[in-house]
């Protein structure tokens, strides 16, 4: 039989219900009486899958974040020569990012923040002098996290920029 310290779970697994596919497909063309494995269960798995970026994935998407953020400027000077031309009030000009999902992702790229954590981040939950923002834990204590420079500067930039309380 198949050694767990050969094969992954998962894959003695899938293993085992493709055979017990084959078995029961065999007892009803009558091959056999019955499927012997059928009572086997499968063995238990850790569910929870962790994946983190390689360095090219993180890199790439960075990229496209700076693409983006250089897109939206482009497109914002494009309306206001648009509206120059038709004598209309033209919009400000983008300060910092123009939305939050580059600072978002900054962010969780440097701390490992949840979505929930990140979208209901607070700029009172944030000091930037002592590189760390604190999060509420499930059990309701405070939990600090250390934040690298480029998150700092990226905060700082939106800090600066945005009125919005939250960082969303």
């Amino acid at each position: 039989m198949l050694e767990t310290s050969d094969l992954k779970r998962v894959t003695i697994n899938k293993v085992m219900g493709a055979l017990k596919a084959i078995l029961n497909c065999a007892v009803r063309w009558g091959v056999i009486k019955s499927n012997p494995i059928q009572t086997l269960s499968k063995l238990k798995c850790d569910s929870q899958r962790i994946r983190f970026l390689s360095k090219d994935e993180e890199l790439r998407l960075l990229q496209q974040l700076e693409h983006r953020e250089v897109e939206a400027r482009i497109a914002r000077q494009s309306h206001n020569k648009w509206l120059a031309e038709r004598g209309m009030a033209q919009v400000s000009e983008i300060k910092g990012f123009h939305d939050a999902l580059y600072p978002a992702i900054i962010l969780a790229l440097s701390t490992g923040l949840r979505r929930r954590e990140l979208l209901s981040l607070k700029k009172d939950q944030i000091d930037l002098q002592k590189k760390f923002l604190w999060q509420l834990g499930k059990s309701g204590k405070k939990r600090h996290i250390p934040i690298n420079e480029q998150a700092c500067n990226v905060l700082r930039q939106w800090m600066e920029n945005n009125d919005s309380q939250f960082l969303s």
